[in-house]
């Protein structure tokens, strides 16, 4: 079952790697273990996302008032660099999906995730997806790869679905050079510590910068 719904994802699950990530077709995320990792058999995770969250919707849910989407409204359509901060499914991707619709409907946005999962209703995205490296350890495309890949294509938006790690280097100098507008996400329990975690990811690509330097980078973003 697991090795028919990977069909057509560019993934794959064997025993030299015994786990697997892919996006379906539907846009549902799949995780999925095989043995001897998972010691019990073969477990799959699929998280479905939802389509009905529209930025009206959050107002009547009362997850964030009239007053407060306006203004994050503003900031979109001022080119305001957002991130969105919160814990695992606390709704961050969804609340990005909502800040997108704020775009102009004239300029073209790239997005940059892994797995790909963001649903902007918008008429111009390009959707580029971090790749693993294949069973031989070759092939790989990391979020790195493509954030450097989008600032050659000149697009009007950047949206990095989630930062991790060395990426966020590259996404807080396209932010200060002009790339305005960029918006991501990040796992974070409050403002602080997304801030915090933000420079720690900037160290991870080892650009040698001291880290008051990098805070100061973040500062300007």
């Amino acid at each position: 079952v697991l090795d028919r719904m990977l069909e057509g994802t560019g993934r794959q699950v064997d025993l030299a790697r015994p786990t697997v990530d892919a996006r379906l077709p539907d846009g549902s995320r799949l995780k999925a273990q095989i043995p001897p990792v998972a010691v019990k058999g073969t477990t799959i995770t699929i998280r479905r996302f939802r389509k009905d969250i529209t930025a009206e919707k959050l107002v009547e849910l009362g997850t964030v008032s009239r007053e407060l989407l306006g203004w994050l409204g503003e900031c979109v359509r001022g080119r305001l660099n957002v991130a969105v901060s919160g814990g695992t499914a606390s709704g961050k991707s969804t609340f990005l999906n909502v800040l997108a619709g704020f775009i102009p409907g004239e300029e073209w946005i790239i997005t940059i995730e892994d797995p790909a999962e963001l649903q902007f209703d918008h008429p111009c995205v390009r959707s580029l997806e971090a790749r693993p490296p294949n069973t031989e350890g070759k092939g790989e495309v990391t979020m790195l790869d493509l954030v450097r890949d989008a600032l050659r294509m000149h697009p009007d938006r950047i949206v990095v679905g989630e930062v991790r790690g060395a990426e966020a280097y590259a996404m807080i100098n396209a932010m200060n050079t002009g790339h305005d507008g960029s918006l991501t996400t990040l796992h974070a329990n409050n403002v602080r510590e997304a801030l915090s975690r933000l420079v720690n990811m900037v160290l991870m690509a080892n650009t040698g910068l001291p880290q008051a330097a990098i805070v100061d980078q973040i500062r300007a973003a």
